[in-house]
């Protein structure tokens, strides 16, 4: 998965004129990682959101990367699913949505899934 995105990304800048070696290289990282900074903010606009995002999409799951919605799942392993095929793993945030904004607390889950 990890290739397949440095590829996209580096066809995408090839038709850029005027980058550098440098800008290109950083919009690369940042396509594949997903640092603590960035996942908090995330987990900041969902908590800021949630109620919103309730109203919106009722109760499921809810998957955002850079402060954006990337979609409503009814489970977290739909959700990996198909995130998987557009994102790296690890590279989001998928938080459960849910009606009482006073039942969220903070918390790390990481999902194993076996074919």
């Amino acid at each position: 998965m990890r290739e397949r995105v440095l590829q996209a990304e580096q066809e995408r800048l090839d038709g850029v004129e005027g980058i550098t070696i440098v800008e290109a290289r950083k919009s690369i990282q940042e396509k594949i990682t997903y640092s603590e900074e960035r996942r908090y903010k995330d987990y900041r606009f969902f908590m800021d959101h949630c109620t919103s995002f309730y109203k919106e999409y009722g109760k499921g799951y809810i998957a955002i990367r850079d402060r954006r919605v990337l979609g409503h799942f009814r489970s977290i392993i739909s959700a990996y699913k198909a995130l998987t095929k557009q994102y790296p793993a690890g590279t989001y945030l998928i938080q459960e949505c849910i009606e009482d904004k006073d039942s969220y607390h903070e918390s790390i889950q990481s999902v194993f899934l076996f074919e």
